[in-house]
């Protein structure tokens, strides 16, 4: 009983802290803001400038992938900084909903670099082999893309 009124007691403090919820309004901000420069990045640009179809598709992966963690960090904190203005008793936050969102967000970003891998050896594999890179295409990729 004594750990739950410490842990009420901390996350009072931190509500009372004003500077640790304008940094986490901030964060939150930012999460806002680069989703909405994603968005404008995609509609500008989209995956026209790349060559080769599966390219195209795990780069478009990698853009998919940063939205979903983007928008995923932006809840968590835009929740966070609620729980901390509006108070109550005990302001402390279900751990299913930190679980959820930041495995979410977590798991996009290890997503980013998985996908940034993988261009990163297709490009290698192009640039040693670029015949039969131009030959090869991935059915199943080839698939997913035509859906």
């Amino acid at each position: 009983m004594s750990n739950i009124s410490e842990e009420c007691l901390a996350a009072d403090r931190l509500a009372a802290s004003a500077p640790y919820v304008v940094f986490l309004a901030v964060k939150a901000i930012l999460c806002y803001i680069a989703l909405v420069l994603l968005v404008w990045h995609v509609k500008r640009n989209s995956v026209r400038w790349l060559v080769h179809t599966n390219t195209k598709i795990v780069f478009g992966a990698y853009l998919a992938c940063n939205f979903v963690a983007s928008y995923a960090f932006g809840v968590i904190y835009t929740i966070d900084t609620l729980r901390l203005w509006l108070g109550g008793p005990c302001p402390l936050l279900d751990f299913r909903i930190v679980f959820a969102l930041r495995g979410i967000g977590i798991i996009a970003l290890m997503s980013e670099i998985l996908c940034a891998l993988f261009l990163s050896l297709e490009r290698l594999y192009s640039s040693f082999f670029p015949v039969q890179f131009e030959k090869a295409r991935c059915v199943w990729l080839s698939v997913v893309a035509e859906e």
